[in-house]
């Protein structure tokens, strides 16, 4: 359960820094893609299927228990 702990707090930092790099967007001048918020974005999206197989995988493990 400590992987998920921790896996829960980078979520919750980068979700903390993707609302920061989205208050400096110029959004008058959208020419330069903002890559530090797609970053982010893909970063929960791994984060989030990495929790999922962590979980699946204790939960295989308790039933053959």
């Amino acid at each position: 359960m400590k992987k998920t702990y921790f896996i829960y707090l980078i979520i919750i930092g980068n979700i903390v820094l993707m609302i920061y790099n989205i208050s400096k967007v110029d959004f008058d001048n959208l020419q330069e893609i903002p890559f530090s918020i797609i970053s982010n974005v893909i970063l929960i999206i791994a984060m989030i299927i990495t929790m999922l197989v962590i979980m699946r995988d204790a939960e295989k493990n308790n039933n053959q228990n």
